[in-house]
């Protein structure tokens, strides 16, 4: 009995630990919400080091806004950016990138695993994934950036076959 009472305590404190901020933005560096949906097309993990955590501090995707994707999905069901079809540039400058990060253990490794999915996906030539994202963008001089890329605190993300996203537009 004592075992599990103990037992409870610790993942009562492994679970408040996991989910703590260990990753603090200045006020001034939190910017507008995002609550939008987005087509993933490439994902990276991004270095742990960039905001001084052991492992990966979240996930470097290059994107497109779902409402863009069901534009696009029209005419090219596959959304495949192929230089032969006609939309190719117009896709091309509908993309951005945008670095998620979290500021919790939990999160970071929730970024993680999507980043792996989409590995394990775009190589078995799968459905490309989506993304269903909350956050918040940040202005963080922490974060060096190239073009058009955003940066983005995630607070709530879920991943879904892009079929299904598009499907309820």
């Amino acid at each position: 009995m004592l075992a599990a009472v103990g037992y409870g305590g610790w993942q009562r404190y492994q679970e408040r630990r996991d989910t703590a901020a260990d990753v603090v933005w200045e006020a001034g560096h939190v910017g507008r919400e995002i609550d939008d949906s987005f087509l993933i097309f490439d994902a990276k993990p991004l270095d742990g080091g960039m905001l001084r955590v052991e492992g990966s501090a979240g996930a470097i995707v290059t994107v497109m806004t779902g409402r863009m994707g069901y534009h696009f999905h029209k005419t090219n069901h596959e959304l495949v950016i192929g230089c032969i079809k006609p939309e190719a540039r117009d896709m091309i400058s509908a993309l951005s990138g945008l670095i998620l990060v979290s500021d919790n253990p939990r999160g970071r490794r929730e970024l993680d695993r999507m980043v792996a999915t989409y590995r394990e996906r775009s190589k078995l030539k799968g459905k490309r994934p989506c993304l269903k994202l909350v956050g918040n963008e940040l202005n963080d001089p922490r974060v060096q950036l190239t073009g058009p890329t955003r940066v983005v605190r995630v607070t709530q993300f879920e991943m879904l076959d892009c079929g299904d996203l598009i499907a309820g537009m």
